[in-house]
């Protein structure tokens, strides 16, 4: 069994939807959460906009200006051609 971690970011992460990635994430022995963007509460700390996650160890969020979503042809091409 491998106690290698990786290294996660999360986009949109103050939204309901990346509120709970995290809060998964933060419970998985073999993620390390290293950032958070959430470009509407920038600056802020996930516990002031999700009380729960008070003494989380996560990374304050940013505003990212340019997101890139990158995988490989394979994983992307359901998304598009089988709408």
């Amino acid at each position: 069994m491998s106690t290698r971690k990786i290294n996660v970011g999360i986009i949109g992460a103050s939204g309901y939807t990346g509120a709970d990635a995290v809060r998964l994430l933060a419970a998985h022995p073999n993620a390390e959460i290293k950032l958070l963007t959430g470009n509407a509460h920038a600056g802020k700390k996930l516990a002031d906009i999700y009380p729960q996650f008070a003494g989380l160890d996560v990374p304050p969020l940013v505003k990212a200006e340019i997101k890139f979503l990158t995988s490989g042809f394979s994983t992307m091409a359901p998304l598009r051609y089988n709408r």
